[in-house]
């Protein structure tokens, strides 16, 4: 009997302890999250120049361009929109 009680109390204290070795895992990982990550950081100077950006207009005068046709206007509803209390529970069916 003696023999049973000692093997499942060291079940126990194995799950306790992976238990508890899930739980430090789980902070250290968040403390490295919320403090900036795992990798190291990089300073603003070390990020390259942008360069200069040219705009070439021509290319907007090129005839692709003026074949292109606008969408035709939506007109507006001709029903009304919705009704005045939409979260109201809805009228009953006249017959």
């Amino acid at each position: 009997m003696a023999i049973v009680f000692y093997q499942k109390k060291k079940k126990e204290i194995y799950i306790a302890i992976a238990g508890l070795a899930l739980i430090v895992i789980l902070i250290f990982v968040l403390v490295k999250i919320k403090g900036g990550g795992f990798g190291v950081k990089e300073s603003i100077s070390s990020i390259p120049a942008v360069k200069e950006v040219k705009i070439d207009f021509q290319k907007l005068e090129e005839e692709i361009w003026n074949d292109l046709q606008p969408f035709n206007p939506i007109s507006p509803l001709s029903e009304g929109i919705g009704r005045d209390n939409p979260f109201a529970p809805p009228l009953p069916a006249s017959k």
